[in-house]
């Protein structure tokens, strides 16, 4: 469960890092 967490949190940084990157 603590690993899906840190994965959706990982993610969910990297989805806004490649939006922001286009």
């Amino acid at each position: 469960m603590f690993k899906a967490l840190v994965r959706d949190l990982i993610c969910d940084k990297y989805d806004r890092v490649f939006f922001e990157n286009g």
